[in-house]
């Protein structure tokens, strides 16, 4: 008959079974080992290649915030300063933009 401390142990030893069944699958997933002697080398590279996708994709989403915000404050500076895209006499040169993103509108 089993007793309470034999139950234990199953169930310890089962549960250590189980998480390395997990990280054996996790391996063959992530392709660090399979069938051929080049699995464990590409899916090291896979793993780096995805890591550096996610960091350029979090730099250009950082650029993109960027350029929304440089379009937002060059915007407001062009209405704050009454140039209308319509009015073709005070039509903006880069010489303007440049004063009005320095905070000066004085002729030099």
């Amino acid at each position: 008959m089993m007793d309470r401390f034999d139950v234990m142990d199953v169930n310890r030893i089962q549960t250590e079974r189980i998480a390395e069944l997990e990280e054996r699958l996790a391996q063959h997933e992530q392709g660090f080992q399979g069938a051929c002697y080049a699995c464990e080398p590409v899916g090291e590279l896979n793993v780096k290649l995805e890591a550096r996708i996610a960091e350029i994709e979090r730099q250009n989403k950082k650029l993109i915030d960027t350029l929304h915000d440089a379009k937002a404050l060059l915007l407001f500076w062009i209405d704050r300063s009454g140039y209308h895209a319509n009015d073709f006499d005070n039509t903006l040169t880069m010489r303007d933009i440049n004063k009005l993103l320095a905070g000066t509108d004085e002729e030099t």
